[in-house]
């Protein structure tokens, strides 16, 4: 799976995100367009609380929207 969000670099604001090849495609999509939507920035995306049922998701700290938005966080050393 392939997930790269954009942030405007001036605030992290969440502008647009890639999503691409995996079974999970829509869930990942649902977490973007509410982030997007809630106008969410890179630290708030990054702990936001991400809602999962056990046997049938992934653990949420494998979601890579999060993911993602950690490593940016990282880079811009907030």
């Amino acid at each position: 799976m392939k997930a790269i969000p954009h942030f405007r670099k001036e605030d992290g604001l969440l502008i647009v995100g890639h999503i691409r090849d995996t079974d999970a495609t829509a869930k990942i999509v649902n977490i973007l367009a509410v982030a997007i939507l809630a106008r969410r920035t890179t630290a708030q995306l990054a702990t936001m609380q991400y809602a999962t049922h056990p046997p049938l998701t992934t653990s949420p700290s494998a979601y890579q929207s999060m993911i993602a938005a950690e490593q940016v966080v990282i880079q811009q050393g907030n």
